[in-house]
């Protein structure tokens, strides 16, 4: 979850000053985080994770629909979600929490050392 922040938001501190998320937690375990990959002005992107033993539960949907219903209260207008077309179980989670497919998109990675 660390990585994540760091990766989106360049440090930890950046997203837990900037950012939102929600988590569900099975004992002192995090299980399944959403948290906001990036936010300006009224509108937000939002990602999720699942720990590998804890999916196919509903876990990922319920902690999702949990992170919209925040970044709604906190006055975002517009909460999207990307994912890579391949990422058929992001692509069902996302249906379940309600949003829809606004379009198909080739995405690039680079790589520098």
């Amino acid at each position: 979850m660390v990585g994540w922040m760091k990766g989106n938001w360049g440090s930890a501190e950046a997203f837990l000053g900037n950012g939102f998320g929600t988590v569900t937690a099975c004992g002192e375990d995090i299980v399944s985080w959403s948290l906001a990959d990036c936010a300006s002005g009224g509108a937000c992107e939002i990602g999720i994770r699942t720990v590998p033993n804890y999916r196919r539960r509903g876990l990922a949907a319920a902690t999702a629909a949990a992170n919209v219903e925040l970044a709604l209260s906190m006055g975002f207008d517009v909460v999207g979600w990307h994912c890579p077309q391949e990422n058929v179980g992001s692509i069902r989670t996302a249906e379940k929490v309600g949003f829809e497919l606004e379009r198909a998109y080739e995405g690039y990675y680079a790589r520098m050392d």
